[in-house]
């Protein structure tokens, strides 16, 4: 080696012993466990977009300490080499010894969690402070990032994208390497190269966390004045509200830019696709059972055609009056908005309405979707429109060729695919388009009795999110809800799954994805919702303490999510089946047309506080204002056969069947 070089390697390795001894110092910890880092451009714009459209969000952004996280986190036993680096150490020399030594990559202690996507691939060499991985926690923020705390090579992944991962788990493997640092660029060079992106987004969230605490103290301070409220108070809360939700949107920009920059980085427009290999596993339970040949009586006049229509009627919506929609007496279905009225704007919160359902009436079947798109806008809007739509297209030309129950399943997974991929069809960036919840399925008459039940009728669904569909058994005038567990925690703001470009690479949400096939009788009655109607039959959005149920917990946080999950069911089953039905005769009419009185009324406290004034948040108080405004779809249908001339068409966007 020549003395220029020696004094060179001797100068970077004193240099490297002295960054190391200064981080023992500072008392900061670069242990194996990877631990959260400052958020960068793009966390910061994840969480600025989140919290612009989830204002009531009382989440708190700030960068976590890596020594607090590495602490609380607890790695399970390994035979990996264990990295401890402590002040009272020669940091320069256990960095030596360590080199070429491989170590695990733990998710950080910050609950359990979704990993969203990888930012690296096997076998890529990595600095410190580079991003690992992307996931999504349970109890924190949206997203967060797992920082590299030595430079590494990586080994190998241990978790794919869109796995659900335990707090603690291993994620992945590296080993500790030595990286040559890169002289910066001349000013020539620097003059040569494209001109970057500002995404310094660090003085945009300081002055949104600044302006939250003047919020907050402004509402501390209306609350104890009660009635007598100056105007120069209520100017002045108007006045930080707006600046608050200008440099909310003023993230969201960015935001918006690195999506699209995400995007320009992919090759094709079929990458999003929606993998059916990868979730096939999910149907393989479903009981088999044979199907009933598909009914159709054809008239006089469609003999004649060259393309026969074997429905017999179909209907969508809402329309834009919110209209009832009935196919008497199979179907009953109705969509509204409980959001207030905004007097200045001239306009309803929350419109355009972001729910859709869908359907067509056979004989002895029926094929039926309810969406609820993600957010407000038209984005959401349309994708719930382009699931429902899909799915329907792709069952309505398979089902006739299905001969049992469990092929059914697999073809409900490809129906969903195929909602998947319209939500983005015709878009240029993936990103822009919106997401949806989606609950469809089929019921089938069956060739014969389920031998156990002597059920002659089966309805096979899928869903994914947190759309809920109830049965009310005739014969025991009892409801039961059979989509249980579909949320994966109790923040109704994680609807648990969603169909569009969620993930890296546009892939969606599928982790609460479930194919199920439920035996019914003649007479029972299905109802499908989106969440704007099973919030509202929520213990606790209707002001009800854990005491109420015999618990000794005081708040719902502290009761045990098993519990807290199957006491909410039982809840709003015996809710449905005593206080919406009650005594009366139970018709598709009747139970859609109570509950969506039930969400309407249980909302209208909120609504008019909020229409009193719209520049003051709602009080988190669910005794004085119960409920959750939201928009609302109820649909129910009545499982039997039906005949062309028993068909009653009414309101809405019912309509007799057609071609297309």
């Amino acid at each position: 080696m020549s003395s220029s070089s020696e004094a060179s390697a001797v100068a970077r390795g004193r240099g490297r012993k002295e960054e190391w001894e200064a981080t023992a110092q500072s008392g900061s910890n670069p242990s194996s466990t990877m631990a959260f880092g400052e958020l960068e451009a793009h966390q910061s714009s994840a969480v600025a977009a989140y919290k612009f459209l989830n204002p009531s969000s009382n989440s708190s952004v700030s960068a976590t300490p890596r020594s607090s996280i590495a602490s609380a986190s607890s790695s399970p036993p390994s035979t990996k080499k264990s990295i401890q680096v402590s002040p009272s150490v020669d940091c320069f020399q256990q960095l030596n010894d360590l080199e070429g030594k491989e170590l695990s990559i733990h998710l950080p202690g910050a609950g359990s969690g979704v990993l969203l996507q990888w930012r690296v691939s096997t076998g890529q060499q990595v600095a410190k402070g580079d991003v690992l991985a992307v996931f999504m926690s349970n109890s924190h923020l949206p997203t967060e990032v797992i920082h590299s705390p030595f430079d590494l090579i990586i080994r190998k992944q241990l978790a794919e994208p869109g796995t659900y991962i335990e707090d603690g788990a291993r994620i992945g493997i590296g080993a500790i390497t030595r990286q040559k640092k890169t002289l910066p660029p001349t000013p020539k060079e620097r003059r040569k190269r494209p001109k970057a992106h500002k995404f310094d987004t660090e003085h945009i969230s300081e002055e949104i966390a600044r302006l939250t605490k003047k919020q907050r103290s402004v509402e501390e301070t209306i609350a104890k004045a009660g009635e007598e409220i100056s105007p120069e108070l209520l100017h002045l809360e108007a006045e930080v509200s707006l600046r608050l939700e200008q440099k909310r949107r003023q993230l969201l920009e960015v935001y918006k830019v690195l999506k699209r920059r995400q995007v320009q980085r992919l090759e094709g427009k079929d990458y999003a696709n929606m993998d059916v290999a990868s979730i096939k596993h999910l149907a393989k339970d479903l009981p088999s059972f044979p199907l009933a040949p598909l009914k159709y009586t054809p008239t006089p006049t469609e003999v004649l055609k060259a393309e026969i229509v074997k429905h017999i009627a179909e209907a969508d919506g809402p329309d834009d009056h919110e209209n009832e929609v009935m196919i008497h007496p199979i179907v009953f279905a109705q969509t509204v908005s409980t959001y207030p009225y905004r007097i200045k704007e001239s306009k309803r919160e929350g419109d355009p309405i972001c729910d859709h359902f869908n359907m067509k009436v056979y004989e002895n079947r029926l094929l039926v979707a309810v969406a609820d798109g993600c957010s407000w806008g038209e984005e959401p809007r349309q994708a719930a429109r382009r699931c429902t739509n899909a799915f329907l297209k792709y069952m309505a030309s398979t089902h006739e060729h299905l001969t049992d129950t469990h092929e059914v399943g697999y073809e409900l997974l490809e129906a969903f695919a195929e909602a998947h991929n319209a939500t983005f069809e015709g878009y240029d960036d993936v990103f822009r388009a919106g997401t949806s919840t989606l609950v469809g399925g089929i019921l089938f008459q069956l060739d014969s009795p389920n031998p156990d039940t002597g059920h002659e009728w089966a309805f096979v669904f899928a869903s994914v999110g947190d759309c809920m569909c109830f049965r009310w058994d005739a014969l025991t005038a009892t409801v039961y809800n059979v989509t249980p567990g579909q949320r994966a925690n109790l923040d109704a703001r994680d609807c648990g799954g969603r169909l569009g470009p969620m993930f890296g690479y546009g892939k969606p949400d599928l982790r609460n994805l479930a194919v199920r096939c439920v035996t019914c009788n003649r007479g029972d009655i299905f109802l499908m919702c989106s969440d704007g109607v099973h919030d509202n039959l929520d213990p606790v959005t209707l002001g009800k303490t854990p005491g109420d149920f015999g618990l000794s917990e005081e708040n719902w946080d502290d009761v045990p999510f098993e519990i807290a999950d199957k006491l909410k069911e039982e809840f709003q089953c015996t809710y449905l089946a005593d206080r919406i039905i009650g005594d009366h005769i139970p018709t598709p009419k009747l139970i859609v047309s109570r509950t969506i009185r039930h969400c309407l009324n249980t909302t209208s406290r909120s609504r008019k506080f909020m229409e009193k004034y719209p520049d003051r948040k709602l009080p988190d108080d669910y005794n004085a204002y119960p409920g959750k405004m939201d928009h609302t779809t109820c649909l129910c249908f009545r499982v039997g056969a039906v005949s062309r001339e028993d068909i009653v068409i009414q309101h809405g966007n019912s309509r007799p069947p057609s071609s297309r």
